[in-house]
């Protein structure tokens, strides 16, 4: 009986040995992607959102957030103005969107934001990208 176990505990033994001298493989999470992702938050007038957004779904863009944010961007007019007693200065509702996508469609989205989300004012809102270090489904 002894032989059984020292054979079977130096066979053990091999098989850790060659696995630690191998060379490392890191394995990728299920559905983890190849390409470099990354991160565009727009700032745009309330009144423009819904055609931003509209025209990102069609031009096949779906990972997005939109969240109404207190921004001190110029207003349209007056009447988008109110009073913020928090920030101590006038400020308007404008929509923050977020969008995840792959690095060779910035070009593309960014197109489609400022294409859709322009007023009539030199300066709308504002683009910020960022890059994703990683993207782990859950």
């Amino acid at each position: 009986m002894s032989g059984w176990k020292h054979a079977g505990e130096n066979r053990r033994r091999r098989r850790l040995a060659a696995i630690s001298n191998s060379p490392r493989r890191t394995r990728k999470q299920p559905n983890e992607r190849s390409t470099k992702m990354i991160e565009i938050k727009a700032f745009v007038h309330r009144s423009r959102a819904a055609s931003v957004v509209r025209a990102l779904r069609k031009g096949g863009f779906a990972n997005m957030t939109a969240v109404d944010v207190k921004g001190m961007v110029k207003a349209l007019d007056e009447k988008e103005q109110q009073y913020s007693t928090e920030l101590g200065d006038r400020v308007i509702t404008e929509v923050k969107l977020e969008l995840v996508c792959e690095d060779d469609r910035l070009s593309e989205a960014t197109e489609l934001i400022r294409a859709n989300g322009k007023t009539d004012m030199e300066e709308s809102g504002f683009i910020y990208v960022s890059n994703i270090t990683a993207a782990i489904p859950f």
